[in-house]
């Protein structure tokens, strides 16, 4: 009994207490320093932070550890342009050579990460090394301004040169937006914002020089020659650019309106017609001819270019057709618009005011009183023949007076 009351608990514990896995890879301590350079002239603007928080990797094993270092707790060595913090880090890797590098978080605000950053802790490297330089950067707006009535003539094309004369650490910056349809605030201003990396210049110790910053001279390279170009610069070093040109135009055109309508017999006809001013398939103006005009009209501000394709204007006139009147448009800029406003509206019957059917009475009058004039008159043939017989009877009582005195003288 008690032979079998010892297995079975050897064999119960088989399954409770696992025994250790020999096999296992122990763990490895990974150590070595990790030295940040603060490239900031002393913490000159008090930009520097209190820690760091990185990200590291060990690359044979893909896996991380966060690690956050304090510069109070660090070795701290100063120049007049460099602060440098040192501090020492162990990582405990899966194996001896594990590697650990700073894999993600390694960007402070204010700062640039210099390139020359890197290095590593474990298979055979000791040292990781971080380098942030403060360039005391500054962000200025550059903005183009144009007036050039939509950039008919020629595309928007310009250059400012910004020329640094006291920091040979820039270089000559070339300004310019017209052209980049992204940069448009409305349809006339172009802006960009443009980053001066180096705000002071360096003296010969290697320090800024705190007293002046970076200055500029401009000059303008690229210009059209009927333009006009002026430029200002603010306090802040901020660029205003103002471009003026007025567009190319045509010579005035006309309009000329027509009214087929019987000379307004139906009332119908409007105080005004409003026409659009067509360029190719943009609408330029909105024209009201009236009857004050006596339904002519001067057409002004034709432009002699469409859009900075240089693409030449054509244009076009448009009335709506109304339920009383449709309108037929012919002609163009060069021979004038004429508009045959043809009237197709219910043809109504209109009582004619007093004044006129006075008129008309009298009219009707005066033809009556001919009429009758011209029944009372003989007919002119009619008067030809009583003359005739009245000639005859004369003659005829001519020569009977003459053969009776005749006569009578003989006896």
């Amino acid at each position: 009994m008690k032979k079998i009351l010892f297995v079975c608990i050897v064999f119960v514990s088989l399954f409770i207490l696992k025994p250790a896995d020999v096999s296992a890879l122990p763990s490895y301590n990974i150590s070595g320093k990790l030295v940040i350079d603060w490239i900031d002239y002393g913490n000159k603007f008090n930009t520097r932070p209190e820690s760091v928080t990185y990200v590291f990797l060990d690359e044979y094993t893909d896996d991380t550890v966060t690690k956050t270092f304090y510069a109070k707790d660090a070795v701290i060595k100063s120049t007049p342009t460099t602060t440098t913090w040192t501090f020492d880090v162990d990582f405990l890797g899966e194996f001896e050579f594990s590697k650990f590098i700073v894999w993600d978080n390694d960007e402070v605000g204010g700062y640039r990460k210099d390139y020359s950053s890197g290095g590593a802790i474990g298979d055979g490297q000791t040292q990781i090394n971080m380098h942030y330089i403060t360039d005391f950067e500054k962000n200025i707006t550059y903005t183009e301004h144009w007036d050039d009535g939509g950039g008919r003539d020629n595309d928007r094309a310009f250059g400012l040169e910004m020329i640094p004369i006291n920091n040979d650490r820039i270089e000559i910056q070339r300004l310019t937006c017209g052209r980049d349809e992204e940069k448009y605030i409305d349809e006339n201003t172009c802006q960009e914002v443009i980053k001066i990396l180096y705000l002071y210049p360096i003296g010969d110790d290697g320090v800024p020089i705190w007293e002046e910053e970076t200055q500029f001279e401009y000059k303008i390279v690229e210009r059209f020659n009927d333009y006009e170009y002026r430029y200002e610069v603010d306090e802040n070093g901020n660029i205003d650019v103002y471009i003026k040109h007025e567009p190319r135009r045509l010579d005035d055109s006309s309009i000329l309106i027509n009214w087929l309508d019987n000379n307004d017999r139906n009332k119908k006809r409007p105080t005004e017609l409003t026409l659009d001013l067509y360029n190719h398939n943009t609408k330029e103006q909105t024209i009201k001819v009236t009857n004050d005009d006596d339904w002519n009209k001067v057409l002004t501000d034709l432009y002699e270019n469409y859009d900075t394709n240089i693409v030449p204007s054509e244009y076009s006139l448009k009335a709506t057709n109304t339920d009383d009147y449709e309108f037929e448009i012919t002609g163009d800029t060069t021979n004038g618009f004429v508009i045959n406003a043809k009237y197709i509206g219910e043809d109504l019957v209109i009582n004619e005011p007093e004044e006129n059917n006075q008129d008309n009475s009298n009219i009707n009058k005066v033809n009556n009183d001919l009429n009758n004039e011209k029944t009372s008159n003989p007919k002119t043939s009619d008067n030809i023949v009583i003359y005739i017989v009245l000639l005859c009877l004369s003659i005829l009582g001519v020569a009977s007076s003459t053969y009776y005195l005749k006569k009578r003288k003989n006896n």
